[in-house]
């Protein structure tokens, strides 16, 4: 919970740490996942939206499932969250400026995340994901 949000920090900023250098609400979301287990990325929202490889659309939510929210139903620049279940997601937002955990709810009501765009759920196991890694290997 000590990561700071640096909206420069997206997932195609580099194999930094995001505990010493930050990182934007895209890689935190999935670093978290890589943590339990799930590599999705390095992507920005519009590519994660397109993705078929490491996740899939889904219309229900389900602990670990990437929430994507904009002010419209567009998925350039949307931002990301991850769902933890009982209603609640955990999220690195600039307006907080570290890691936080709001009701669903409290997304829908801000005008910037009004919208849910889409909820992806991640289907790859890290090992799988590895070798598909257009970099040939790990990213």
């Amino acid at each position: 919970m000590r990561v700071r949000y640096d909206g420069t920090r997206h997932p195609l900023a580099g194999p930094r740490s995001i505990f010493r250098e930050g990182a934007n609400c895209q890689r935190f979301v999935f670093e978290v996942l890589k943590h339990f287990g799930y590599e999705v990325g390095p992507m920005r929202s519009s590519e994660l939206w397109a993705d078929r490889d490491f996740t899939r659309t889904v219309r229900s939510m389900r602990a670990m499932d990437i929430l994507m929210f904009n002010r419209s139903d567009i998925a350039w620049g949307a931002h990301l969250a991850l769902y933890l279940g009982d209603g609640r997601a955990i999220h690195l937002s600039k307006e907080v400026g570290k890691p936080a955990v709001w009701e669903v709810a409290e997304f829908l009501a801000r005008e910037r995340y009004r919208t849910l765009v889409g909820i992806k759920r991640p289907i790859r196991p890290l090992s799988i994901a590895a070798e598909l890694s257009p970099l040939g290997g790990p990213t």
